[in-house]
């Protein structure tokens, strides 16, 4: 780019960006006092109203340290997306950029960051009729039904979108649909440039300081409240801003096996009773299978009730050991998940054999009883 060029530039957009817990907000205030500039967030759900202790928004004296926007100003039923963000914050830095030299975009969205800094291609804005046939397609029929329909629609982008996205495959297959050509053909992906210039600083955290930060994030959205907001939010649930968060495994079952999306809910409110109740009865049929002769259940129930409670209790109790004390990544490198795992596999192991021993020695005391 030549001098002339950057010379017709005005003003400069300093992005923050980072993972989640590496301390955006506190450098972008920080960064902003000093430079006298308002920020813009780049986060794609610290815009909703109603979920400020979820999504993580700055605190009422980070916001009174430096002029927010895009913070808490739509509410959460409000059908927001990158593209209107990107519309709505160029004609923002217009404005901003007449007053100041420097505006901070913060945040973690790097779709949000990428329209801002990049733009996105010219594509037809939803119609709100076929939006909602779609989305009640997407809840009764599952994702697997518009991956179909995408697939023969577009082949060429149904092999590289995020199929566990419900959001990005609704929306190809609703621009296929508008405009009757493959949503692939439509996206250019050249950047378009901007009349500002752009600078970028990453944030970089080590994993263990990071993980740390995170755990104590979370504690401190528990005690302000989290769980209430979280029960307050949860009727509106199928909507697209609470639609970003999912079991990776469950949207793959979704969009391979057609898992309809009602038993994927069920099984996030039921796993850990049904793996308890699956580990009972495995752990139950391998006792009664390691037995001399053919035992009743009574012999067999109270080591496996044991063995099952012990395992348990020790693999939740060796996962916090590994998370705060052990430092195996340290010492051995990439080898350390290997020797974790073979630390617990033996543990395990020793687990399953107290629990047949514990049925063993049950069966000989009333063995002598009768005798």
């Amino acid at each position: 780019m030549d001098s002339a060029m950057i010379s017709d530039k005005r003003g400069t957009l300093v992005v923050v960006a980072g993972p989640t817990g590496s301390g955006k907000t506190e450098v972008g205030v920080e960064l902003a006092r000093r430079l006298g500039a308002p920020i813009i967030s780049t986060d794609s759900r610290q815009v909703f109203r109603g979920m400020a202790v979820g999504t993580a928004q700055p605190s009422a004296e980070q916001q009174a340290a430096a002029l927010h926007y895009f913070i808490a100003d739509r509410e959460v039923s409000d059908d927001y997306n990158a593209g209107r963000f990107e519309a709505e914050a160029l004609e923002l830095l217009d404005r901003l950029f007449v007053t100041h030299d420097y505006v901070l975009a913060v945040g973690g969205s790097g779709l949000y960051i990428d329209a801002l800094c990049h733009g996105f291609d010219a594509l037809p804005p939803a119609e709100p009729a076929l939006r909602a046939q779609l989305e009640a397609r997407l809840r009764e029929e599952g994702l697997g039904s518009l991956l179909e329909e995408l697939r023969r629609f577009d082949p060429v982008y149904y092999e590289s979108v995020d199929r566990s996205n419900p959001s990005r495959v609704l929306r190809a297959v609703e621009v296929c649909i508008q405009t009757g050509r493959p949503y692939s053909e439509q996206r250019s992906g050249e950047p378009r440039e901007r009349p500002f210039r752009i600078l970028k600083i990453g944030i970089k955290v080590g994993r263990e300081e990071l993980y740390g930060r995170i755990d104590r994030r979370v504690d401190g959205m528990l005690a302000s409240g989290l769980e209430e907001e979280a029960r307050r939010l949860w009727p509106l649930r199928g909507l697209n801003a609470l639609m970003t968060v999912g079991d990776r495994l469950l949207g793959y079952a979704v969009e391979n096996f057609h898992l309809p999306l009602f038993v994927a809910g069920l099984w996030s409110r039921l796993r850990f009773p049904v793996a308890g109740t699956v580990g009972f009865f495995a752990l139950f049929f391998l006792y009664a299978l390691s037995q001399d002769g053919r035992q009743p259940w009574r012999n067999l129930w109270p080591g496996t009730l044991f063995s099952l409670a012990a395992w348990m209790a020790l693999s939740f109790c060796y996962s916090v050991y590994v998370d705060n004390f052990a430092h195996y990544s340290i010492l051995y490198g990439s080898i350390g998940t290997a020797i974790v795992l073979l630390i617990w596999l033996y543990m395990s192991s020793v687990v399953l054999i107290m629990g047949a021993e514990f049925n063993g020695t049950l069966i000989s005391l009333r063995k002598e009883r009768t005798a």
